[in-house]
């Protein structure tokens, strides 16, 4: 599958301090993805973005935003507050990994269970998963994928514009190893 870069479609809400991100805002490739944890599709590209993020260290700025499909996925709110409760504790990847690695089996159960095994403060993480601030966070990430077009996840975006291609390692790489050789011209208009 040839990879596509849509300048048809491009970011509206670039990257910013407040978003979940690993590596530095300023990395040269930027890829951010709209996400659900129990959608299956994004529980398979999860562990191709860890591989592709320790490949390239500082070269990427990895952000996730939340895109639950509750009409698909009943648990799939419980589990982006859970991140997002996770979060006050400082523990958002740590909980965001475990997530999509029980994306097949999620329940409230097992969301608790997972918060149990990383530790966290249960009283405090469950009071947290109460707060409507938390829901105001994905409710407003939500918004923001509307706003960019997003209908499904995963739906990525690379350096602002729209990713069309295979989600998969390989694919993703060629686009990052074409950006960092300088040949990112089809990622502007001609």
């Amino acid at each position: 599958m040839k990879t596509i870069i849509s300048m048809e479609e491009e970011l509206q809400i670039p990257p910013h301090s407040l978003d979940h991100h690993i590596g530095p805002l300023e990395a040269p490739i930027q890829i951010i993805e709209y996400g659900d944890y129990e959608c299956p599709y994004s529980a398979v590209l999860a562990p191709d973005l860890e591989e592709l993020l320790d490949h390239y260290k500082n070269d990427i700025c990895y952000v996730y935003r939340h895109f639950p499909l509750k009409t698909l996925h009943p648990h799939a709110e419980m589990a982006a507050i859970a991140a997002e409760a996770a979060h006050v504790q400082e523990r958002f990847w740590d909980m965001h990994h475990m997530l999509f690695h029980s994306s097949a089996a999620l329940s409230d159960e097992l969301i608790d269970n997972i918060a149990f095994q990383l530790g966290l403060d249960m009283e405090l993480f469950r009071n947290d998963c109460l707060k409507d601030e938390l829901r105001k966070i994905i409710d407003q990430q939500v918004e923001g994928a509307l706003t960019n077009g997003v209908i499904s996840t995963p739906t990525l975006f690379v350096n602002n514009c729209l990713y069309e291609g295979a989600s998969s390692y390989k694919s993703l790489k060629e686009v990052i190893e074409k950006i960092l050789l300088g040949e990112d011209h089809f990622l502007h208009p001609l």
